[in-house]
């Protein structure tokens, strides 16, 4: 569950560094197209940028089909529908901790996985019971216990 969660955290970074590309290869596409209007550059060095934005808009695609499918892989290890939208929060967004170990046992206590797990614990004692249970007649005679 780990991996997947650190493979969606690097899609999502390579994604930012994809969009910044992408904007540097307009930016430079921009200014080719004003310097060729002015007789500065020639055509070609407008080609050439704009190839570069096609480059940069393509990886950005990549990107964000590798980010989909990370994100589509986490799901089902954190028990979500593959196809659910997922929210990731990277750590250095998460607020500090504050409960303490009593609080926290307090809740996991109220939770219904507790009580289902503590029910199927109660479940497999009695099962064990009987199992150990010796069903043999006893036959007692002359004060001598027989199985």
């Amino acid at each position: 569950m780990a991996t997947a969660y650190y493979q969606v955290l690097r899609a999502r970074s390579l994604r930012r560094i994809a969009t910044e590309s992408v904007r540097g290869a307009e930016d430079d596409r921009d200014v080719a197209k004003k310097l060729a209007r002015g007789g500065v550059v020639e055509r070609e060095k407008v080609l050439r940028a704009e190839v570069a934005l096609a480059r940069s808009q393509r990886a950005l695609d990549v990107v964000e089909e590798a980010e989909t499918v990370a994100i589509a892989a986490l799901n089902p290890a954190i028990g979500l529908n593959a196809s659910s939208a997922t929210g990731v929060v990277d750590t250095t967004d998460i607020p500090p901790f504050t409960l303490g170990l009593a609080d926290c046992l307090q809740a996991a206590v109220c939770r219904r996985e507790f009580q289902v797990a503590r029910k199927s614990v109660q479940v497999a004692r009695v099962g064990k019971n009987i199992a150990g249970a010796d069903f043999a007649p006893r036959i007692v005679a002359d004060g001598a216990l027989f199985d």
